[in-house]
């Protein structure tokens, strides 16, 4: 059995609280968790430049504004945090996530819909990355550790003794960790550059 540890605050951020500060996730809920930020900062970023070039919520089909905002917005937001907290929500989180998408696309709704034209692997891409990403977060090694790691559960046989193999600290190198966490601790200056660049065009464009 793991000791329990105290949380502690995330330092960036939302204030929120931290399960098991002291376990990293493995490197493709990181990955997962930074394209969820991305989804987010560009969500809000396209909201502003549709505002600011004068498009009226008329014109926005409700049913596809309904879609931006649950599938770009506040899915990803919920993931992102439930990951950057240790959360276990942020497995059934992540499955919610892919499934509406893959559905989505599968339909040919959305920017992916829209894209893969409807004769080509559209069908097929929907089903293996829903199959593959719900099949890693269920079943793989390092999925199966980190989650009982932070519910403090017991590791069954197949996985104790691997924790130098399995532990999300080793997923990079320490110069290319510090990279990433300089971009994340830049964040905020890169939003807000993006929302001068939005308010900028829709000046000169109008103007």
């Amino acid at each position: 059995m793991v000791p329990n540890r105290p949380g502690v605050k995330i330092p960036f951020g939302p204030p929120g609280f931290k399960n098991r500060p002291d376990v990293e996730p493995p490197g493709f809920l990181r990955v997962v968790a930074a394209l969820s930020i991305l989804s987010v900062v560009g969500t809000v970023v396209y909201s502003v430049f549709a505002s600011l070039s004068g498009i009226g919520m008329s014109e926005i089909d409700p049913e596809k504004g309904i879609y931006v905002a649950v599938l770009h917005f506040l899915l990803p937001i919920s993931v992102a945090i439930s990951i950057g907290s240790n959360s276990h929500l942020s497995r059934f989180l992540i499955s919610a996530y892919v499934l509406v998408l893959g559905i989505a696309t599968f339909m040919g709704r959305g920017f992916l819909g829209e894209l893969i034209p409807a004769d080509g692997p559209r069908g097929a891409l929907s089903i293996a990355v829903m199959t593959a990403t719900i099949a890693w977060l269920f079943t793989s090694s390092k999925s199966r550790y980190y989650y009982l790691l932070i519910a403090g559960k017991d590791m069954p046989n197949d996985i104790i003794g691997r924790d130098d193999e399995l532990a999300g600290k080793n997923w990079l190198s320490t110069r290319t960790r510090s990279t990433i966490t300089w971009i994340v601790d830049h964040l905020e200056t890169v939003v807000l550059l993006g929302f001068v660049a939005v308010v900028i065009y829709a000046f000169l464009s109008t103007g």
